[in-house]
């Protein structure tokens, strides 16, 4: 069905983006510290420190997407210092 195509669409577009996201994680001069920060915090609090940070922003816009915010957090959660 159409709604069915516009949910897959949105998933693939939500997981493209918070890919963006880790990568613009990853260029933070402070990451390490932002990532022990990071860790430390609730995954509610977590989303919105993604949020805070601008990682979940993309370029060009001016707010981050709340499912953008939480799909990169949950991939944050997974990244471990080398």
């Amino acid at each position: 069905s159409q709604q069915t195509a516009k949910v897959v669409a949105n998933d693939a577009v939500v997981q493209r983006l918070s890919a963006i996201c880790v990568a613009q994680f990853q260029q933070d001069a402070d990451k390490e510290t932002k990532l022990a920060e990071f860790q430390a915090a609730t995954s509610y609090e977590q989303r919105n420190y993604v949020r805070d940070q601008g990682w979940a922003t993309m370029p060009g816009e001016e707010e981050s997407d709340t499912k953008v915010a939480t799909a990169c957090a949950k991939a944050l959660a997974q990244v471990t210092t080398e």
